[in-house]
């Protein structure tokens, strides 16, 4: 990976803008230099982080002058370890939704829609590519059935492109891809453009691009959403690099060393008349028959193991420190661990994931105005401020020390934010209406009498 160029370590956080309020009808010279300039700058970049994510580093590339010479390359994904750890601690566990009693209504039709797209996975989804890459995009359209939907556009094919104002804002975005026309047999590029009012489709021709289709979407704003990892476009172990290509490194030249110790050539003093027949008949019986000026000794590399397994922990505690994650076998390790000593380790972590709660926090609330507003096309009135977003941490609980911290509170706050505090509830409000339930139900068995009966023997009715 080319990490030395100031320009690649920023670009997945660089936004495309424009010097416009709004776009009625693109401009495709315009589109076509955007798309030129993002396949030169950026795509290279994000395929780069997807190899190392998947384990195809630079080590792989290394050759030596000497074919003979033993070349080891050995892979150590710290990349898919760091990027699936803080992807589990910020998204492991659902993010919740929660409102009103009188938007009730609105809140069952929101999580109607997030199951019919599979809503759990799918942000588990885009947090991942969001780590890798810096930033991930979503696409939302509505169905045939007139349901809202959304699933993530690969990064290599969609752009964003924004105003010019000290707050940017969307002015479209931008998907380009390569499909394949078993008619024609040759390869196709396709664009679709997104504006806050339409999607524009093109496919390129002879020459110049030639639209498809136009039809308007009613989102009242540009459909694709970027979910930024943080401020910066920056994916959690983008800064990380060299130090994992050190690591690599060490590795595998240390394996080389040992490779090198098992082809060691055996050196014999004062046989002079030695034929190769003498050395395959020691080889076969294993015995060798030396003079008194004789000796045989290995020709070994000598290699400090010490100083270099220290040097390759000491390039593992950077790479955790620098990336703000922790080696969680340390933590695994520790028996009997308090809720407090896991929190003070995971402290860098739990910094670096509230930045990325914030800036996820800001995509979902909008994922949830764009299906709003088509919702209110339908015949609503909701307000999608009207819906709070909770995310929880997947780390290892102390349940005892929950369950001992809600009946200290009780009775100084409310009962959901109670339950809120107990791992093992999923839904607070669910919960509390299936208490109030079993109250009720037990009321009405406590005082339940019998029928009263006649002198006849007959109910009284």
């Amino acid at each position: 990976m080319n990490y030395k160029k100031d320009e690649v370590l920023f670009k997945a956080g660089k936004r495309y803008r424009l010097p416009m309020d709004s776009i009625e009808s693109p401009n495709m010279d315009i589109v076509e230099k955007l798309i030129e300039k993002h396949k030169i700058d950026d795509v290279p970049h994000h395929k780069n982080l997807q190899k190392y994510y998947v384990g195809k580093h630079d080590i792989l590339n290394r050759r030596f002058r000497d074919p003979s010479k033993p070349n080891q390359k050995l892979v150590n994904p710290f990349g898919k370890l760091i990027t699936d750890q803080l992807t589990s601690y910020f998204v492991g566990k659902p993010v919740r939704y929660t409102a009103e009693k009188e938007t009730k209504d609105y809140l069952e039709r929101l999580q109607f829609i997030f199951d019919i797209n599979n809503e759990s996975a799918h942000n588990s989804e885009m947090a991942k590519t969001a780590s890798i890459n810096g930033v991930a995009y979503e696409l939302l359209w509505v169905d045939e059935k007139g349901i809202p939907r959304f699933n993530q556009v690969p990064i290599n094919e969609m752009l964003v492109v924004y105003d010019n104002k000290l707050d940017p804002q969307p002015l479209m975005a931008v998907r380009h891809y390569t499909v394949y026309n078993y008619l024609t047999e040759k390869e196709e590029i396709m664009v679709e453009i997104y504006t806050k009012n339409a999607v524009f489709k093109y496919v390129k021709g002879e020459k110049d691009f030639v639209e498809q289709s136009v039809e308007p979407h009613y989102f009242g704003n540009v459909p694709v959403i970027p979910y930024f990892n943080n401020q910066d476009g920056l994916g959690d172990w983008q800064v990380v690099t060299p130090l994992i290509d050190a690591y690599d490194t060490m590795q595998s030249d240390t394996a080389n060393d040992f490779e090198y110790f098992a082809d060691a050539y055996l050196a014999l003093k004062g046989v002079i008349d030695t034929q190769p027949e003498d050395i395959s008949e020691m080889k076969e019986n294993r015995v060798m028959l030396l003079g008194e000026q004789g000796d045989a000794q290995w020709l070994v590399k000598q290699t400090d193991f010490t100083s270099i397994d220290g040097f390759k922990k000491r390039i593992t505690d950077d790479i955790f420190r620098f990336s703000g994650t922790v080696d969680m076998a340390e933590i695994a390790n520790v028996s009997n661990i308090s809720g407090v000593a896991i929190q003070y380790k995971l402290l860098s972590t739990e910094a670096l994931t509230a930045n990325k709660e914030r800036q996820f926090r800001k995509s979902l609330m909008k994922r949830i105005e764009l299906i709003t507003a088509i919702l209110n096309l339908q015949g609503h009135n909701f307000i999608h401020t009207d819906v709070e977003i909770q995310f929880i941490r997947n780390i290892p609980q102390n349940i005892q020390e929950n369950i001992q911290l809600v009946s200290q509170l009780f009775g100084t706050v409310s009962h959901k934010t109670l339950l809120s505090q107990l791992p093992f509830i999923a839904d607070p409000e669910m919960e509390l209406q299936m208490l109030n339930e079993e109250k009720q139900n037990q009321v009405a068995e406590d005082y339940e009498f019998p029928l009263e009966v006649n002198t006849e023997g007959e109910s009284a009715e």
